[in-house]
C-alpha cells in the first residue's frame, strides 16, 4: 500500500505526475485521491461566487479570498484528513497533492498512518517560461468549460505575475533540497516527524515526455542534487 504526495507549482503537471510515478515504480494503479481543491472546486456556493467574480471583478485577491473563505467555512482540511483516514482504514492506496512550498509535515506528522504504508514524494519541475504558458492555457480552457457548463469543476484563478511564480519556484527548490538533506540523507524528526519517506522522485516535465531525473534509491552529494534540481528549472 502507498501514499503518493505529488508536489510542484501550479501548471507543473501534478496530475500527470501521478501516472508517471505509478508507472515508474510499477505500483498498483488503483488509488483514491484526497485533494482539498476537489472539495472546494465542487462546492456549489463557491461555483456561484466564482461565476459572479468572473463577470464583475478582475481583482485576483477577490478570487483568492473566495477560495480560502470557502475552505475555512466548510473546514475542508479536516474533512480531507477524515477522508484519508477512511481510506487508510480500508487499506486503499492514496494520492495527495501539494505545491511543495513546505515539507508536508501536516501529513508526515499523522500518527494514524500505519508503518506498512510506503510514503512516496514525487516532484515535477517546469521552467518559468513553460509554467506561465501552461497556466494561462489551462486557465483559459477551464474558464471556457466552466462558463459553458457549471457542473464542471470551478477553476482556480492563477497568478500570472512572473516575479511571484519565480519566487514560488525558488521556495519549492529550497524545500526540496531541505527535504533531501533532512529526510532522505538524514532523518531530522523536527522536519520529517516519525513517518519514514520511502521514496523521493524528481521528474522534469519541460518536454512532452515527462522524465525521471532523480530517484532517492541513488544517494548523491547534496551539491550534485542541487545542480540536478536547478537544471530542471
Amino acid at each position: 500500500m502507498y501514499i503518493i504526495i505529488t508536489m510542484g507549482h501550479s501548471g507543473s503537471g501534478k496530475t500527470r505526475l501521478i501516472e508517471k510515478t505509478i508507472e515508474y515504480l510499477n505500483l498498483n494503479k488503483n488509488y483514491k485521491t484526497c485533494l482539498v481543491d476537489d472539495l472546494i472546486e465542487n462546492n456549489e456556493e463557491y461555483k456561484k461566487i466564482i461565476k459572479k467574480l468572473i463577470s464583475t471583478d478582475n481583482n485576483l485577491e477577490s478570487f483568492e479570498k473566495a477560495y480560502f473563505d470557502i475552505r475555512t467555512k466548510y473546514n475542508y482540511d479536516k474533512l480531507n484528513d477524515e477522508k484519508i483516514k477512511k481510506y487508510i482504514k480500508k487499506k486503499k492506496n492514496i494520492v495527495i497533492e501539494s505545491t511543495g512550498k513546505n515539507i508536508p509535515q501536516w501529513i508526515l506528522s499523522r500518527d494514524w498512518i500505519p508503518l506498512n504504508y510506503n510514503i512516496i514524494i514525487a516532484y515535477s519541475f517546469v521552467s518559468i517560461k513553460n509554467l506561465i504558458k501552461r497556466i494561462k492555457e489551462r486557465f483559459e480552457k477551464n474558464i471556457k468549460n466552466f462558463m459553458n457548463d457549471s457542473n464542471k469543476s470551478t477553476p482556480r484563478i492563477p497568478n500570472l505575475d512572473k516575479k511571484i511564480i519565480k519566487k514560488n519556484v525558488k521556495n519549492i527548490v529550497k524545500t526540496l533540497i531541505k527535504l533531501y538533506k533532512n529526510c532522505i540523507i538524514n532523518h531530522n524528526i523536527e522536519l520529517c516527524n516519525n513517518v519514514k519517506i520511502n521514496k523521493l522522485l524528481v521528474f522534469d516535465n519541460n518536454d512532452k515526455d515527462m522524465k525521471i531525473i532523480y530517484d532517492s534509491a541513488k544517494l548523491i552529494d547534496i551539491n550534485n542534487f542541487k545542480q540536478i534540481i536547478i537544471n530542471s528549472c
